[in-house]
């Protein structure tokens, strides 16, 4: 019996008959064949509403592709008992494991999601390194956050009844942070960042393009906080280590006396030294000398290098003592001569100089609490952490404040975007977008209506997608007050409609005004405008318009 006939009548797409050899090749059971060409055919018809409602997906024909390529990478798949009756509950379950032979044996329930999880799984398997020290948890959440997002195509967008329940031991966090990257870099972008050996640094390249470049910094900064806390012991070590020259001396700063009291104790072994140099430099027989016994130990010596941290280059040199112990071995290449190696003495009491100016600085204070807190925006995230280390509570509420902070910038940066929005298509994305991001979690069990900090910078985001929709004739003005124009016309725009352009609207004007919204005919919302001016509407009370005005 051919089980993918019926398959084949719905889905006129050559894939099916791919898919067909692919399967012919497996040792799986019919009842397998048929739960992967269903499968298919709920991606086929459910594609359409979800590249709508979301905006930042693959096209249909790219996603399948990556269907059928982990199709491919797939040896053996196997039915298991599913524990509860809502999948939801039982999902992360799915056993995805690679075997010998370097394909992959899969133990799903049966169902679609659970299919479409393994599949997802295999297609997000490996992502390149990246420069951050918690670059596994990092990788972590790029795997995960797009595993959680690409199996959403199984989600009911239909009418205005979105299905919004949760995975169960879903990372929250990670599909929070995944989401946001999502809605500032785009689906293709994310896609060609993953390749990369590099991805927080191309990510940054491309971001500083197209937004502001302190609201770039500050993304990047947050996103080291955050992987910094949920990473693992490991990699924490490996952050402290890379830092360790920052912290001695932030915590040698939090005693300004015997700090102080450092530096010009350096500044004095500096001066010693440049006095030496200065006799060397101001005799020909004691530069001869030097130079003698410079040649004698040239063949001892091993050059040396350190690394000093990004951006706090000359506080921590200025530090350094290594000069002294150094006076009678010059850290250079072998000279070829004396008028070299006076050379490098003087550049030698030059660096020493410049030190000491760099140690006045530092001591200077002035400059004290600057320079503290230099050192300590570049740990804050280390800071922040042992404050709540152990405190599983404490290290919970910092997270979710770091994710509200991370949610905060993105929004920032949405708002850079919208200012440079072109086209009346760009706007209509950007009203679906923000839509979109109305009905998804901001925090394990809250969603933005419920945090006001991030409601209200929505808020100004749609406002300002409304300003441009009235600017490029998108939707239907209502009122040439523009805050009484936005009251009425964007409750609109945050409906579960799956497509936008069906909603109409009409407003009862009288001693209050009444707005009601429609998808098509259907009366799916009444709204009472308390702050709105009756007298400001400028369209005829009770008449129904399309808010979205019919492409010429």
């Amino acid at each position: 019996m051919d089980m993918l006939g019926i398959f084949k009548n719905i889905i006129k797409n050559d894939y099916i008959y791919e898919v067909e050899k692919v399967l012919e090749k497996k040792k799986i059971t019919n009842e397998i064949r048929s739960l992967v060409m269903d499968t298919l055919f709920k991606i086929e018809e459910t594609y359409p509403n979800y590249k709508r409602v979301k905006v930042d997906v693959l096209e249909k024909k790219d996603y399948i592709a990556q269907i059928i390529s982990a199709l491919k990478r797939v040896e053996n798949i196997e039915i298991m008992y599913m524990q509860e009756k809502d999948v939801l509950k039982c999902l992360t379950k799915t056993i995805i494991d690679k075997n010998a032979n370097g394909y992959y044996d899969i133990t799903i329930y049966h169902n679609n999601l659970s299919l479409l999880y393994a599949l997802q799984t295999i297609i997000h398997e490996e992502y390149g390194g990246n420069e951050i020290a918690c670059s596994d948890t990092f990788d972590t959440i790029l795997k995960y956050g797009g595993i959680y997002s690409d199996i959403e195509i199984l989600r009911d967008f239909s009418a205005w009844n979105w299905n919004r329940n949760s995975i169960k031991n879903m990372n929250i966090y990670y599909d929070i942070i995944y989401r946001n990257l999502l809605l500032i870099l785009g689906v293709e972008k994310i896609l060609e960042l993953k390749k990369t050996k590099q991805c927080i640094y191309f990510m940054k390249k491309y971001l500083l393009k197209k937004y502001k470049n302190k609201n770039v910094e500050k993304l990047i900064d947050i996103i080291k906080e955050i992987t910094f806390v949920i990473g693992s012991e490991e990699e924490r070590k490996l952050e402290l280590e890379a830092n360790k020259k920052i912290i001695d001396m932030y915590m040698a700063m939090k005693d300004i006396k015997k700090f102080t009291q450092t530096v010009n104790e350096e500044k004095k072994k500096n001066n010693k030294l440049i006095a030496k140099y200065d006799k060397i430099l101001n005799s020909h027989n004691v530069l001869e000398r030097e130079y003698e016994e410079y040649l004698k130990s040239i063949e001892e010596k091993k050059e040396k290098t350190q690394k000093a941290s990004l951006n706090l280059d000359k506080m921590m040199d200025a530090l350094d003592n290594n000069d002294e112990q150094n006076i009678d071995k010059i850290e250079k290449i072998p000279t070829e001569d004396i008028e070299h190696f006076s050379i490098e003495i003087f550049e030698k009491r030059k660096k020493l100089y410049n030190k000491n100016l760099e140690l006045s600085k530092i001591g200077n204070p002035e400059n004290y609490v600057e320079h503290k807190k230099l050192l300590e925006d570049k740990i804050k995230h280390i800071l922040n952490y042992n404050e709540v280390k152990g405190n599983t509570k404490k290290e919970e509420e910092l997270l979710e404040n770091l994710i509200l902070e991370y949610q905060k910038i993105v929004y920032d940066m949405l708002e850079d975007r919208i200012e440079v929005l072109y086209t009346n298509e760009e706007v209509i994305d950007e009203i679906y977008r923000q839509r979109y991001i109305r009905y998804q979690n901001v925090l394990k069990d809250k969603y933005i209506y419920q945090i006001s900090d991030l409601y209200q910078k929505m808020d100004k985001i749609l406002h300002l997608i409304v300003d441009k929709a009235m600017k490029f004739e998108v939707l239907e003005r209502v009122s040439e007050e523009e805050n009484t124009n936005y009251a009425a016309v964007s409750p609109a725009l945050k409906t579960e409609i799956l497509f936008l352009e069906d909603a109409k609207l009409s407003i009862y004007t009288g001693k209050t005004t009444l707005l009601c919204i429609y998808d098509g005919n259907v009366l799916i919302k009444e709204i009472e405008l308390f702050d709105v001016d009756p007298k400001l509407i400028s369209i005829p009370t009770k008449k129904k318009i399309k808010l979205f005005k019919v492409k010429k």
